[in-house]
Parts: structure tokens; C-alpha cells; sequence
């Protein structure tokens, strides 16, 4: 509304405004002439995609970490312990295939609950794979 009022105040400089926004673009002009208006940047549609893409990969962590909570407190609610030293090691993600359950339906939610950190895990590469692409173009 700020521009149309500029561009009205404008173009009728010196005449009388015949404007519903007349008394609004008066009030707003006193600013602009004393410089207290400051520029607003606006984002482009390629500025959004990017923050789209990185609001993804946000996510996307946010749910591998769902996923590994969801994968260390099953074997936990089975009193089942990790004895290792550090979660999410090397041998720590190992250790899953190593477990087993004693009833098949257990197990299948065990392995379920494995392959979904494998998947968010994959997921999270590729969009950090999109973001790298997408940085220098940014």
C-alpha cells in the first residue's frame, strides 16, 4: 500500500489528492522524507527454495534423531543393554544386527525400526548432497 500511495502523492503533486489512502500516504510520508524508513529486502523464489531445501534437511535430522531414540529404547524396553562405550559408534551401530528377539514379531519391529535409521540416514546425505549443489548457485 506504501507504493501506491508514493506513486499517487507522485503524481499529483501540487494538486489536490482525491484518494481514500490521501490522509494514510500524508502520515507516511513524514517518515520517508526524515529517512526513518529503512529498505526491506524481498525474497526471491530461488532465495525460498533454497530455504526450503535446508528446511528439509532440518527435518530430516529431526527425524533421524526420532528414529535412533525410537531404536535404543526398544532393546531397552526388553531389558536389553548396550554395554559399549559410545552410542552411535561404529561398533555401536553394529551391534543392532548382532541382537535378536526371541518372538518373530519383535523382531520384525526391531528390524523395521533399523532399516527407518537407515532410510533417514540416506535421506539426510541427500539433501546435505542438494544444499552443497545449491550453495555456489545461491
Amino acid at each position: 500500500m506504501l507504493a501506491l500511495c508514493l506513486l499517487r502523492v507522485s503524481v499529483s503533486v501540487g494538486q489536490q489528492l482525491h484518494s481514500l489512502f490521501a490522509p494514510r500516504c500524508l502520515v507516511r510520508m513524514k517518515p520517508l522524507r526524515a529517512g526513518d524508513l529503512s529498505a526491506v529486502y524481498v525474497p526471491t523464489v530461488d532465495d525460498e527454495a533454497f530455504r526450503d531445501l535446508a528446511r528439509a534437511w532440518v527435518s530430516a535430522r529431526g527425524g533421524l534423531k526420532r528414529a535412533r531414540q525410537r531404536l535404543k529404547s526398544f532393546p531397552l524396553s526388553h531389558g536389553v543393554r548396550y554395554t559399549g562405550s559410545a552410542n552411535w559408534s561404529p561398533a555401536h551401530r553394529h551391534w543392532p544386527s548382532q541382537y535378536s528377539l526371541g518372538n518373530e514379531w519383535q523382531q520384525r519391529a526391531f528390524e523395521e525400526h533399523r532399516r527407518m535409521i537407515g532410510d533417514r540416514l540416506a535421506q539426510c546425505e541427500r539433501l546435505e548432497t542438494a544444499l552443497r549443489e545449491a550453495v555456489p548457485n545461491w
